[in-house]
């Protein structure tokens, strides 16, 4: 492979790669709700599922399984954001014969690939920042609660609780309908990347014959454009919108 042909190769390669996770983002993330909303209705007969706590070693181990997967994705970044700098700069000082007559257009592609770089390079140096300062075992500095009076028995709101989980796309790993009791995990990438993850807790206790205090809880840290506590928030206001319709 002469060196023409490897400049064309790794300029396809800066050009088609966030346009590529672009897609296959959208493509599953629209799957995964669909699915989703299609269970809507669906009816629980699971009563209970067993978990058992994370140890501090579970704990320990995945938190080095991010810290390796974040410095992975901030080189690949830096070393692509390196490229498209270079090809850009290429351009505009001395730009091949065959790219001349489309210079203004390849350059602009190359800052708006540029710009998406910089976005998912911020996106995980800040969640390397907060998984760093954030003790194991201990809530994050995004965690984010929320108490509403709803009408309606326990058995009755925990069914509605249960769906609403579905409905966000949340991983439900515990439920307890008589107690009132729903944890559920919601993953990175639209519920397919397993590394990063929300918890999230569902607590509801009867106060009077027609009402109950609903406790909803969101904690986590993950790579994403919005702020931790920010999306922590959002998921709560989501999750009290769909136990509600």
């Amino acid at each position: 492979m002469d060196i023409q042909s490897l400049e064309a190769f790794v300029s396809l390669i800066v050009t088609l790669l966030p346009i590529a996770l672009a897609v296959a983002g959208t493509v599953f993330g629209v799957r995964l709700r669909r699915r989703a909303a299609s269970t809507k209705e669906a009816t629980v007969a699971i009563i209970k599922f067993a978990h058992e706590p994370e140890t501090l070693t579970v704990q320990k181990q995945r938190r080095q399984i991010q810290f390796f997967d974040i410095g992975l994705w901030l080189i690949l970044f830096a070393v692509f954001g390196f490229l498209a700098v270079f090809r850009t700069s290429e351009i505009v000082l001395a730009p091949p014969p065959q790219w001349r007559p489309f210079r203004a257009l390849v350059i602009a592609l190359d800052i708006i690939i540029l710009i998406v770089y910089l976005g998912v390079f911020w996106m995980y140096a800040r969640a390397l920042a907060a998984l760093w300062r954030n003790k194991l075992g201990a809530r994050t500095h995004a965690y984010c609660e929320m108490h509403v009076v709803l009408s309606g028995n326990v058995r009755r709101l925990a069914r509605k609780s249960h769906n609403a989980l579905r409905r966000l796309g949340a991983d439900v790993i515990e439920i307890d309908l008589e107690q009132g009791l729903l944890r559920a995990r919601r993953h990175f990438f639209f519920n397919l990347y397993k590394v990063y993850f929300d918890e999230l807790l569902i607590q509801i206790r009867q106060t009077n014959e027609r009402q109950c205090d609903v406790l909803i809880q969101s904690d986590g840290i993950m790579p994403s454009l919005v702020r931790n506590r920010t999306r922590n928030m959002q998921n709560i206001l989501a999750l009290v919108g769909f136990i509600t319709e």
